[in-house]
């Protein structure tokens, strides 16, 4: 359904690791109504620890990772 407007700002999405595993936009995206500019359902990382909680523990690894800085 998002991508019926969105699809010139995300063109590869069904190739993406996402759209292969059948998440869709709103497993992430709150439709219009978020308080986040990009939409989405909380902050990243956190919103991505959600699901992602096998990944979680590198982040905690004893070096600098860009995730965390908001990259």
């Amino acid at each position: 359904m998002c991508l019926g407007c969105h699809q010139s700002e995300h063109p590869n999405y069904d190739r993406s690791p996402h759209g292969e595993g059948n998440v869709s936009c709103v497993g992430c995206h709150d439709i219009h109504a978020s308080k986040e500019e990009s939409l989405l359902k909380a902050p990243q990382p956190t919103l991505c620890f959600q699901c992602h909680t096998d990944i979680k523990p590198l982040f905690s690894m004893p070096f600098n990772h860009k995730v965390n800085e908001g990259w």
